[in-house]
């Protein structure tokens, strides 16, 4: 067992089972009758393992989903041109258990890395659930078997579960799972993916933005493949189709998922800010109709987070007219699309400094990014390579 205790989803017939029971007349996934639910006893699961470059701890990756449980699985294992010996480790573990599936391309991204699995699981068309793992990372060895369990018992082809960060140190300590509880619609999905990552100083391990701490059913998945040309928000906009198809969902509260805090994962300097913003932007815009008052908020967030994120780039480490002409573009497109009204002082303040001008903005960040570096530098001591 990896970092868990026994668990098991506990009860008999609750007022949460009736209510899946009773949602036969709901429109969208999840709402057909039994014979047509697509997740059975034996389901088999599809694992998403996109490598590049992790030879240190691709092995206790592999070993991690290997020691799972519920042994109905294939791992999807695609080398995106790693130079370093992770092609070859792969290579290893795949003649020593035909459960594991090697696939070999040239450096695409991480994106065009799971395609290409996708792509391989939806023509054999013989899985029911797929999983995405990352390729420095951990599961515990029940997760498999408790996110079939919470599929079959509650009839719904979403499962969510918690995660923690993993240090040198060892596993982040302070924080919290809410108790296990049913999704009953779309909105409370959204609600529940843009709920606070922190609350009263302890944070939500339910809570993230990335998509290795979830399931779906292969139908949902179907057709449906991660933009390309986007490197920070692919999993977002990817999530955010998958959550268009779906009426419910399960959280479990239990720490399935271990993530790996590392240097170099953190390091976005080759990441195209403009053009993930502009995608970002038009998902949003995509995305924010019919949404609750709180899903709205969260989203405007975001988008004003990502466009600092453009201001700092720009600014700190890639001045140019052209791209500071963008990012007041987009400062306009944000107040006559999304507004101020509401958001946080934090946020306000960063449009009052844009605002004043270019000199006050390169100024100002050059001090304020100088003293989040050495910050950085301070924290990395814990961080894995």
């Amino acid at each position: 067992m990896l970092f868990g205790n026994e668990f098991k989803i506990k009860g008999s017939d609750s007022d949460l089972e009736k209510q899946v029971r009773n949602r036969g007349s709901r429109e969208g996934m999840g709402s057909e009758s039994l014979s047509e639910f697509p997740i059975k006893n034996n389901a088999k699961f599809a694992i998403v393992l996109p490598v590049y470059n992790t030879e240190k701890y691709l092995r206790e990756t592999i070993d991690s989903l290997l020691k799972q449980t519920y042994k109905n699985f294939n791992i999807f294992a695609v080398d995106d041109g790693s130079i370093d010996a992770s092609g070859k480790i792969l290579d290893d573990y795949g003649k020593k258990d035909s459960r594991i599936i090697v696939l070999h391309k040239d450096n695409g991204g991480v994106s065009s890395a799971r395609n290409l699995a996708l792509d391989l699981i939806e023509a054999r068309g013989d899985f029911d659930i797929i999983f995405f793992m990352d390729s420095d990372d951990l599961l515990d060895e029940r997760c498999l078997q408790l996110c079939l369990d919470a599929m079959l018992r509650y009839r719904v082809e979403y499962v969510t579960f918690c995660y923690k960060r993993l240090f040198l140190s060892g596993l982040e300590q302070e924080g919290f799972c809410p108790k296990s509880h049913l999704i009953p619609s779309r909105e409370a999905i959204l609600d529940q993916f843009f709920d606070e990552e922190v609350k009263d100083g302890q944070r939500d391990f339910s809570v993230s933005r990335f998509i290795c701490d979830k399931v779906f059913s292969a139908r949902v998945c179907q057709g449906v493949r991660f933009d390309t040309t986007m490197c920070r928000a692919e999993d977002q906009k990817f999530l955010f189709e998958l959550f268009s198809r779906l009426q419910s969902g399960y959280l479990i509260s239990e720490v399935l998922f271990f993530y790996r805090m590392r240097r170099s994962s953190l390091s976005h300097k080759d990441c195209d800010y403009k053009n993930d913003l502009e995608n970002y932007f038009n998902l949003i815009l995509n995305f924010s109709n019919n949404l609750s008052c709180k899903v709205k908020y969260a989203l405007r967030k975001l988008i004003i987070r990502y466009w600092w994120s453009c201001v700092v780039q720009t600014y700190f480490y890639d001045d140019t007219v052209d791209n500071r002409e963008y990012v007041r573009k987009i400062y306009q497109k944000i107040r006559d699309n999304l507004g101020l009204s509401g958001v946080d002082y934090k946020y306000r303040k960063r449009f009052m400094y844009f605002a004043i001008g270019d000199r006050f903005v390169a100024l100002m960040l050059k001090r304020r990014v100088k003293r989040a570096l050495r910050i950085q530098r301070d924290n990395y001591c814990d961080y894995f390579e």
